[in-house]
């Protein structure tokens, strides 16, 4: 059977939690993708202002620009099946340079949520069409700890990140109540 090797990158949770610890208790808002990469936050990065999408791949980045407009300081997480899904809100977001956007594209390289299912995206350059439809990227694929500390130290304006990662553990689904009544 066919397996997946991410073993040398850091589990998601690590970038999470780092996250979490950096941007605690302060007004900036995290936007997760549907599935995983929600989940995962609901439980790693209990400290920040998190606003889950539930039952809408691909459109957490439309709903970061919208906040961002609204000037916010956002950040998008996401993941590469995600990121295919609409490519539209990313040459949307292109347009507006002043935006404190920054969307962080979590590579483990399947659909974990419905199974796990390889997404079969290597032939994507995910910085190249990050970079092509405007954002400013941060040239390097990340994977370790550091890479993403040291990226994070160097944001911009309306900023792209692409780092790969491992698998978690299952993680609950945040519950109804914290996704049906955000106060983000």
């Amino acid at each position: 059977k066919f397996k997946i090797d991410l073993s040398k990158y850091p589990k998601r949770s690590e970038y999470l939690k780092f996250l979490n610890e950096k941007y605690k208790n302060t007004e900036t808002i995290f936007i997760g993708t549907t599935g995983n990469t929600s989940r995962e936050m609901y439980t790693f990065m209990p400290d920040t202002k998190n606003f889950y999408m539930v039952g809408n791949m691909g459109g957490a980045l439309s709903i970061g620009v919208g906040m961002a407009k609204a000037g916010k300081k956002v950040f998008v997480l996401g993941g590469d099946a995600e990121f295919v899904m609409h490519m539209g809100g990313l040459a949307t977001a292109g347009r507006y340079k002043e935006l404190d956007l920054t969307y962080i594209v979590f590579d483990n390289e399947s659909n974990k949520s419905t199974g796990g299912q390889a997404t079969y995206q290597d032939h994507l350059d995910y910085l190249g069409v990050a970079k092509s439809c405007g954002l400013n990227i941060i040239d390097k694929t990340i994977t370790s700890i550091d890479e993403f500390k040291e990226a994070l130290n160097k944001l911009n304006k309306l900023n792209f990140l692409y780092a790969k990662c491992n698998y978690d553990e299952v993680t609950p689904r945040p519950p109804v109540e914290v996704v049906a009544i955000n106060k983000v």
